[in-house]
């Protein structure tokens, strides 16, 4: 019964881990979508402002790029709220429906077009990249969400969902660290391992880059000895691989804590999406932050920044200010 019983609790844990890393790669390309998308509203700002002369092209294909993303970022946040997601899709199709309207009445505007307008300001291509830009922050007639608005909504929901498996995990995962106070103890994972190491505490026993950053700064540290009953005191959960680090509050505040950060192979950036409580985000230097939105008592930020420096620095004050 005892072999059996292991045996269980293994792939239990093996599949809580599969889960639980399918559900952190789904949020970084999640981050990676927003940024993109932010990208394009950027680029669509720059040209509307600049010497560029429009053409219905540009116009169309960046409608359609924001739409694409839209798409990705609604399929991501899906798989990790499974059912909760459906109605995710509903605003996907609001925003399918007015691309296609947007780009139908430019295409006819442009066809009837007689000569040129007297300003630039009312070409059909100029208006319709005025309106597209609108879809940011600006709610219009048809009460359709911003882009904005739908990037937290997707956010809020997928952080709160991945709250789940990481109190799971706890409970199957029998050694844990502590951070600095006694109420700051923190069950550390690897997820590329079939078991959660055992070594004494160090900074260079986890291959681990940003969790070495988070912990640098922290002022002290402890194994944890299961056979005390220490687990029942581990208020933190961190999941890591080689680049990549899962920081969960598992109780304590009302706004829940959640920690990713990454490194984004295909642009070299090093990204980090923090939903953490609205006191806290105010510490933080703006100039990396390239997403900031209030969700109920907490607020989302995303970090990014090819300076490793900077993200290191996001790290090491994450790591004083929750862990010391």
């Amino acid at each position: 019964m005892e072999l059996l019983e292991t045996i269980k609790n293994k792939l239990v844990k093996k599949n809580l881990r599969a889960e639980f890393c399918l559900q952190s790669i789904r949020l970084r390309k999640m981050v990676t979508n927003v940024y993109q998308i932010i990208q394009l509203f950027e680029d669509g700002h720059d040209k509307i402002q600049g010497a560029y002369i429009l053409d219905s092209h540009y116009t169309s294909s960046l409608a359609e790029s924001i739409l694409e993303k839209i798409g990705e970022l609604v399929f991501d946040a899906n798989v990790i709220m499974e059912k909760e997601g459906e109605n995710l899709y509903r605003v996907y199709d609001q925003y399918q429906d007015r691309v296609q309207k947007t780009l139908l009445d430019l295409s006819k505007s442009v066809e009837n077009r007689e000569k040129l307008a007297d300003s630039f300001e009312q070409e059909p291509e100029y208006q319709t990249l005025n309106t597209i830009l609108n879809w940011w922050d600006q709610k219009n007639s048809d009460q359709i969400k911003t882009v904005k608005e739908v990037i937290a909504l997707v956010f809020k929901h997928a952080a709160i969902k991945m709250n789940d498996i990481p109190k799971m995990l706890v409970k199957k995962t029998p050694v844990g660290f502590s951070s600095g106070k006694a109420r700051h103890k923190v069950l550390i994972v690897n997820l590329n391992e079939n078991e959660t190491y055992t070594e004494e505490f160090s900074e260079s026993n986890w291959e681990c880059k940003p969790l070495s950053y988070l912990l640098s700064d922290v002022q002290s540290s402890e194994k944890l000895n299961p056979e005390k009953g220490s687990l029942d005191t581990i208020s933190w959960l961190a999941a890591i691989e080689k680049n990549n680090l899962s920081l969960f509050l598992l109780e304590g505040i009302t706004a829940p804590i959640h920690i990713e950060a990454f490194r984004e192979n295909k642009t070299g950036l090093n990204m980090i999406f923090a939903f953490i409580d609205q006191k806290i985000a105010s510490k933080f230097n703006s100039d990396t932050i390239f997403f900031k939105e209030q969700v109920g008592a907490g607020q989302i930020l995303l970090f990014a920044d090819s300076n490793l420096n900077h993200f290191e620095s996001n790290l090491k004050k994450i790591g004083r200010i929750y862990l010391s």
